[in-house]
């Protein structure tokens, strides 16, 4: 059951939207994958950097303890965002690509309503979901399977990118 609030004044709302979800994209790349990435790929190598940086990503995102959420499917979830992201870098060497995606990915949650957020801060102002909390719930703690369903396929596209573009340098 998805309840709506129908009151919200759409213009202002998806404005602020795109200027938030952009600027938190910009700045969490540039701090992640951007510093911290790049530090640790060039004092150790890609994968302790990747490592690091992910891990810190996860730690910084876990939303707490929720007694419907497991607390390390928090921690996973924001992990394999991370994750996606530093392979998003990887693929480019650049920021572009992560910045694109997080942003993209905060957007997508505040336009379609996202349970992880407050009432005030959605857009199509999602005020009651019924359902386990598994499949539709970010504001218990976590990522729901749904998020996570479009991270995997975001990874999967990522990586044939990659692979696409290692075997035509090879040739």
């Amino acid at each position: 059951v998805w309840q709506y609030e129908t009151s919200i004044l759409l213009f202002p709302a998806v404005l602020y939207s795109i200027v938030f979800c952009l600027e938190t994209g910009i700045i969490e790349e540039f701090i992640f994958r951007g510093f911290l990435l790049n530090f640790f790929k060039h004092r150790y190598s890609v994968f302790v950097g990747v490592l690091v940086s992910s891990t810190v990503f996860a730690l910084l995102h876990f939303s707490g303890f929720h007694k419907n959420f497991p607390w390390y499917l928090s921690i996973l979830s924001s992990a394999a965002a991370g994750l996606l992201f530093a392979q998003a870098y990887l693929l480019f060497n650049n920021l572009y690509l992560p910045i694109g995606l997080h942003a993209g990915w905060h957007l997508a949650m505040r336009m379609l309503g996202s349970t992880g957020l407050d009432v005030n801060e959605s857009i199509l102002m999602v005020t009651v979901t019924d359902g386990p909390v598994a499949f539709v719930s970010t504001k218990e703690g976590g990522a729901g399977i749904f998020e996570l369903a479009g991270l995997v396929t975001v990874s999967l596209i990522l990586f044939a990118l990659r692979e696409f573009k290692r075997l035509k340098a090879q040739s």
